[in-house]
């Protein structure tokens, strides 16, 4: 299948005039990550993502007033930010041709065009859709089957016949090339059947070896979704960042409190976060209130990403020590937020450091509703 059946037809895009603040806004109202430059002709002369916006915009903690800050802001355009040297591909590529130069260039879109001209964008959300589709990701109610098969001619085909002689109707088939050290492959099937646990057994009796059973349409909660239902939005959202923020774990930073705008987190003081002064490392105070900072900036379910941070250092903390950060909201707008994390220490409430920072807001939520 060709990329032109799932790019997007009718691109957002923006001249070479346009300035900084318009395309943050654009980028915040259609969720967007790049837009393409394109010229009074058509053709493609470049594109801006959000990480040249973020790289554009001064820092919130400067020492630049409102209007100053609003007056630079004023003047940046597409033309000075935009990366010239643009990754694209015509409409005849294939899909999984698509992906690989995505994969290979490390770029997120793809814009897809004919003679120069833009007339399509491709996205890896877009590739990812697909995939999830053509391997049956969708298919709710079918079983899912996986099996290791004799990589002979004739071995998948025999049991794809098998499963059709049991009456049932096979939604999708996928079969990755890599062998197991038996050198045998894995075949992973979605089928559709009145009685999905006799197939399984009729299979498994006919000597094919079955490594995993999901029977889909029975399963309705699972733990996750049950162990959440009485917990806050909030709540769930900090325990989601904490589960998949690895420094986080490593440090042993939990949260202590959570609400809109705000937390509290604590972590001790071990020995693998001191430095050559016997004194906690400045670098894990600043990443205990840089999680402080994004949890409390993500807690309106936002997606929100760093844009700059500032500490200040006021006193030391010791092995043994637990240190609590908490966090509040300075400022909240619709693309930046500034956050301020006051670090103590536990055991006589000292401040030992104040933590600014600042947030770029994407109209993107961090968990589903």
């Amino acid at each position: 299948m060709y990329i032109d059946k799932i790019m997007t037809i009718n691109v957002i895009h923006v001249n070479k005039k346009t300035h900084l603040s318009e395309m943050i806004e654009i980028m915040q109202k259609q969720n967007l990550e790049h837009l393409p430059v394109v010229q009074e002709d058509g053709k493609l002369v470049g594109i801006v993502s959000q990480f040249d916006i973020q790289s554009a915009a001064p820092s919130a903690i400067t020492t630049l007033s409102v209007g100053e800050a609003n007056y630079l802001l004023a003047k940046i355009t597409a033309e000075q930010i935009m990366q010239k040297e643009v990754i694209s591909c015509h409409r005849n590529t294939l899909i999984e041709e698509a992906g690989q130069m995505m994969r290979k260039h490390k770029i997120s879109s793809l814009p897809v065009v004919n003679d120069q001209q833009l007339i399509g964008i491709v996205t890896m959300e877009d590739i990812l859709d697909f995939f999830l589709d053509i391997t049956g990701c969708h298919q709710e109610d079918a079983t899912r089957i996986a099996v290791r098969l004799s990589d002979k001619k004739g071995g998948l085909s025999d049991f794809l016949h098998k499963i059709n002689t049991l009456n049932c109707y096979i939604a999708t088939v996928v079969s990755p090339t890599e062998l197991d050290s038996e050198g045998k492959r894995v075949c992973i099937v979605r089928y559709y059947s009145d009685d999905p646990h006799e197939v399984d057994e009729q299979l498994k009796q006919s000597g094919f070896e079955l490594i995993s059973e999901n029977f889909l349409a029975e399963q309705h909660d699972t733990i996750e979704e049950t162990a959440t239902k009485n917990q806050s939005k909030t709540q769930v959202i900090a325990n989601w960042l904490n589960k998949h923020d690895q420094l986080a774990k490593t440090m042993g930073i939990k949260t202590q409190q959570v609400a809109q705008g705000s937390c509290t987190l604590s972590m001790k003081v071990t020995h693998s976060l001191i430095n050559a002064a016997d004194v906690v490392h400045g670098g894990a105070v600043f990443a205990l209130a840089d999680v402080a900072c994004a949890i409390a900036a993500n807690s309106h379910n936002k997606v929100s990403l760093s844009m700059s941070g500032n500490i200040n250092f006021l006193f030391g903390a010791k092995q043994g020590d637990t240190l609590i950060a908490h966090a509040e909201e300075v400022s909240l707008g619709n693309t930046i937020a500034i956050y301020q994390v006051n670090i103590s220490r536990s055991s006589d409430n000292k401040n030992i450091a104040l933590f600014t920072g600042s947030v770029f807001r994407k109209n993107k939520p961090v968990i589903a509703e």
